[in-house]
């Protein structure tokens, strides 16, 4: 059972679990007390090595940190370390670009791939090289990419009555920066798909140009846009939507809307949809039933005036 016999050495290699059943089986029989519990503490020591040596666990299912997109050439994540890293489509196709992709010490790994269509499957899992093991898949599917580009939709600037531009945005905007004119400005308030920056003292005329840069999580450039400045005491119309979330087989998107909103138009995923029904006790509805179809499609919402100026945007939250 023992190599050269020595009871707190370690194991043979040619001892099988049949031969610790018969040795259980044994020990049972006896009975001297003093004598059993010796012997099975010789027992349990070698039942315990031959199941770390035989019994054969899956390496854990990878963990991604990434969000995969038709634009996602690299995948990092953490799995079970020392584990080869793969990358696969539905059709079980590899798709990685390189080979021999190992988690590191603490598991880390990235691993590229090629680009895959919006709507494609990716499958990452780990394999254990020695036992041929592979974890359980990591299924993702692939979103498009432009829903997660830092946008920013600025409200209007109100000369001797605002004192931060404000609006919204979508995506991933982690910083902003404001120049008035030639000077440039950081700072800001981002959160919750809102955001503020203060500018009193910073925009002193109608005229001044007023430029918006966004900055995502890596610190590039994904938007920049122009903020209107109104000169003090005149008279611009206002208004806002919120949007309630919307369950795939409802009849519309409902919600309440505040200021001049005349129309609305939802773009549901690339598609362009102009109307809606707005009532004079503030709330609106815009018949999609027969549009939404999916938790996957990206849908937003703008609200118009009569003149056909943009008031406000929002993203309409899908579920099943």
């Amino acid at each position: 059972m023992f190599n050269d016999g020595d009871v707190i050495g370690t194991i043979t290699e040619d001892l099988t679990q049949a031969d610790l059943a018969a040795a259980q089986t044994h020990i049972d029989s006896i009975n001297n007390t003093t004598v059993k519990a010796e012997l099975q503490a010789i027992l349990d020591e070698a039942q315990a090595q031959w199941d770390a040596k035989n019994i054969i666990v899956k390496p854990d299912t990878p963990r991604l940190s990434t969000v995969i997109t038709n634009e996602t050439t690299e995948i990092k994540g953490k799995a079970t370390p020392g584990m080869v890293i793969l990358a696969q489509n539905n059709k079980y196709q590899n798709i990685a670009t390189e080979s021999n992709m190992i988690s590191d010490e603490n598991g880390d790994f990235t691993i590229s791939i090629s680009k895959q269509a919006v709507g494609d499957v990716v499958l990452v899992f780990a394999r254990n090289v020695t036992t041929g093991q592979n974890s359980i898949s990591n299924y993702s599917k692939v979103k498009d990419a432009e829903q997660f580009i830092g946008r920013v939709t600025p409200n209007d600037y109100f000369m001797g009555t605002d004192r931060y531009i404000t609006g919204a945005y979508t995506g991933d905007m982690a910083t902003i920066t404001v120049t008035v004119n030639d000077t440039v400005y950081k700072g800001g308030t981002i959160t919750n798909g809102e955001f503020n920056f203060y500018t009193l003292g910073k925009i002193k005329s109608a005229a001044d140009e007023v430029i918006i840069h966004v900055y995502n999580s890596e610190g590039k450039l994904t938007d920049t846009k122009t903020v209107t400045v109104h000169a003090a005491n005149v008279v611009v119309t206002k208004g806002t939507l919120a949007a309630e979330t919307f369950t795939i087989g409802d009849k519309n998107i409902i919600g309440t809307f505040t200021g001049d909103v005349a129309y609305a138009v939802v773009t549901i995923d690339g598609v362009t949809y102009k109307g809606g029904t707005f009532s004079e006790d503030g709330t609106f509805k815009f018949y999609a039933i027969d549009k939404i179809k999916s938790i996957e499609y990206p849908v937003t919402m703008q609200a118009f005036n009569k003149s056909g100026k943009l008031l406000d945007t929002q993203t309409v939250n899908i579920q099943k």
